[in-house]
């Protein structure tokens, strides 16, 4: 990775039950799968998306920054 790091951001996912799911993107890369703790219902996130996404990112923000240094 370059100068983001993304993997601390933190996604929040809400739950059917209403309760509120939090987890950063670095641990759903590695470990798709949440468990809410109210009611223990599972929730899946496509990790190989969520990490394609990520690198995607971050090799934008390199091109970016890449292009406002030769300025």
């Amino acid at each position: 990775m370059s100068g983001l790091d993304l993997d601390r951001e933190k996604i929040d996912f809400a739950c059917d039950c209403g309760a509120n799911v939090t987890s950063t993107i670095g641990k759903l890369r590695h470990s798709p799968t949440l468990r809410c703790p109210k009611c223990g219902a599972t929730i899946q996130v496509d990790g190989s998306d969520l990490d394609r996404s990520v690198r995607s990112a971050d090799r934008a923000f390199d091109l970016t920054i890449g292009r406002i240094g030769r300025w």
